[in-house]
């Protein structure tokens, strides 16, 4: 058909102009050791310069709106603050934001001010709801009004200690890895850390999803099941439950035990000291983010690491408090503690 042609036209014409076409000049000056490394890096290069400037339309298509790069953004979670300029699309005329009449369909953006700006303000625009780190990984950047933000809460990737997975040598072990594999936990992705155990969204302001302002309000989070069920499997679990477990998927334990309390917190410590093979903290961090030696992108990445260790911090804290035990990141939580490290 004629669709096809088309695009039978424009992937010849791709191949006529050769690999070397496509192949960006700032990729050239870093001198990769092959053609199809530096075709690669273009085309990621490419689709960075893309996604971080593009803008999600009314029907939810991504597109390019040039007027919104001569602004500066913010997450919406900072909005009330600096956020003082507004974006309108698919809406004509414009009247003064959302005031409009649409008389002929017309589709067209505009921006306006949300206040009075007074003259050499900085006009600033809500990029939407995003965490320190989706900031982070679509921008490059994570501004400072993200760390000032009172209720800063971002998105983490919880990794689940691979040397605390049972030894098969035993006949505990290999028990103990049937039911895992029975639950559905991908063993073999645990011992190479290659796939995370559970995501904590963070807070985005997007509809009041901050799980971590509900946990600690008393709620059960249905994410943190998975966690506590590997923990049972693991360590709690005696081989009478196992062997039930296995038949049924079911497995009864009491999920405000100790020893799980200490273990779930001893996963937050493993996922802490990841962050980190120094004993780095927030505050040397700010420090150094703060170093006009250092590249902008490895500033921000010393603040989205604060972002992450803060956070984490605060899912510690909150499960102390439910257990009624202090939060002390230097030290064990309970007595015995030190033996699951």
């Amino acid at each position: 058909d004629e669709g096809s042609e088309e695009e039978e036209e424009e992937a010849s014409s791709i191949t006529s102009l050769g690999v070397a076409d496509f192949i960006l000049p700032v990729v050239k000056e870093r001198e990769l050791a092959s053609q199809r490394e530096e075709l690669w890096e273009s085309i990621r290069y490419a689709y960075a310069i893309v996604y971080s400037r593009a803008h999600e339309s009314v029907d939810a298509v991504p597109e390019l709106i040039p007027l919104i790069d001569l602004l500066n953004g913010l997450s919406e979670v900072c909005k009330g603050g600096a956020i003082n300029v507004d974006f309108a699309s698919g809406k004509w005329p414009f009247i003064r934001g959302n005031c409009y009449e649409n008389h002929c369909q017309l589709d067209c953006s505009a921006l306006f001010v949300e206040r009075d700006v007074k003259a050499k303000t900085s006009l600033i625009i809500s990029y939407g709801c995003l965490t320190p780190s989706s900031f982070f990984v679509k921008y490059g950047t994570i501004p400072a009004e993200h760390l000032r933000h009172a209720n800063m809460t971002d998105s983490i990737n919880i990794w689940f200690p691979h040397h605390w997975i049972p030894d098969e040598s035993t006949s505990i072990g290999k028990l103990r890895c049937i039911a895992l594999k029975k639950g559905g936990y991908p063993l073999d992705a645990f011992r190479q850390g290659t796939i995370r155990l559970l995501f904590l969204p963070g807070d985005d302001d997007s509809s009041g999803n901050n799980p971590l302002a509900w946990y600690v309000s008393g709620e059960e989070l249905g994410v943190l099941e998975t966690l506590q069920r590997m923990i049972a499997l693991i360590r709690i679990a005696d081989e009478a439950t196992l062997q039930q477990y296995t038949v049924t998927a079911r497995i009864r334990c009491n999920f405000e035990s100790e020893m799980l309390f200490s273990i779930m917190v001893g996963v937050l410590d493993y996922n802490l000291k990841l962050l980190s093979s120094t004993r780095s903290s927030s505050k040397s961090d700010l420090e150094q983010s703060k170093d006009p030696e250092l590249s902008p992108a490895l500033r921000a990445a010393y603040l989205a690491r604060v972002c992450q260790r803060e956070t984490l911090c605060k899912w510690r804290h909150a499960f102390c408090r439910r257990y009624m035990r202090p939060s002390h990141v230097d030290r064990g939580i309970v007595a015995g503690a030190a033996e699951i490290d």
